[in-house]
Parts: structure tokens; C-alpha cells; sequence
């Protein structure tokens, strides 16, 4: 991508990986210590932000690690919603095994052991776009 915007033009190619450098340093904010684990299946965990409210489960993308929704004290929507009436559950995928860079959900469910899921968490084809 940097290389087809950059095209010709050499001195954004410059800005652009200047940027990206400054990116790539900048400081962050260390992590929010990891909430307790309340279940396991396999590398994967379920990990729970307390709050007193009926439970949400948060499933992050598999190529997000979890603490997208848990990035730094005072930016985390979990521990957020932990004082809004929600009990916020995280599922934790853990570390992927090398062989997994091409499984998708559907992989993911049946390798941690729970067979071929039910209808209702299948992945469903996107609707045919209107004309």
C-alpha cells in the first residue's frame, strides 16, 4: 500500500516512513494488569472484568489481540462497561499455534475441541446488495 501511494514521489515515500518511524516509537501507556480467567478450552480463555450487570461476551477479531478492548488505564471500554451495569467477559483466543495464520472462526471453534458449531454461530453469507 505505502508503496503504490508513494508512487513517483519520493519525498512523500520520506514523510510517509518518517511517520511511521515516529509512530513506531512513540511511548505507550503500559497495560492494565490481565482479569482473572473464569474458564478454558484449549489456548482459549474467558476472562472476566467484574461489574455487577448481566454478562457480555466481548469476542475480539482474530487478528486483534485482546487487549484492544483493554489498551491502557483509563482507555479500556471493558473495565468501562465494568461501571456501567455490565459484567464484561473477554474471550482471551490466546497464542495462536504457527499452523493456525490461515484458520478463520469457523477453524478456530472446531479445533478447541467443540465440533462443528451450532447453526446459530455459523458465519452467514453477507446479503446480496440492492439495486
Amino acid at each position: 500500500m505505502l508503496q503504490h501511494e508513494t508512487a513517483g514521489d519520493p519525498a512523500r515515500l520520506r514523510a510517509a516512513l518518517a511517520g511511521l518511524r515516529r509512530y513506531q516509537g512513540h511511548d505507550r501507556a503500559p497495560r492494565p494488569p490481565e482479569m482473572p480467567v473464569i474458564a478454558r478450552i484449549g489456548r482459549a480463555a474467558i476472562r472476566d472484568y467484574g461489574g455487577d450487570g448481566p454478562p457480555a461476551l466481548f469476542v475480539p477479531s482474530l487478528i486483534n489481540p485482546p487487549h484492544v478492548l483493554d489498551l491502557a488505564e483509563g482507555r479500556s471500554l471493558l473495565r468501562w462497561l465494568a461501571t456501567q451495569g455490565v459484567r464484561p467477559l473477554l474471550l482471551d483466543w490466546g497464542t495462536p499455534a504457527p499452523e493456525a495464520v490461515s484458520y478463520t472462526h469457523l477453524d478456530v471453534y472446531k479445533r478447541q475441541g467443540q465440533g462443528t458449531p451450532p447453526a446459530s454461530a455459523r458465519p452467514r453469507p453477507s446479503p446480496k446488495p440492492r439495486r
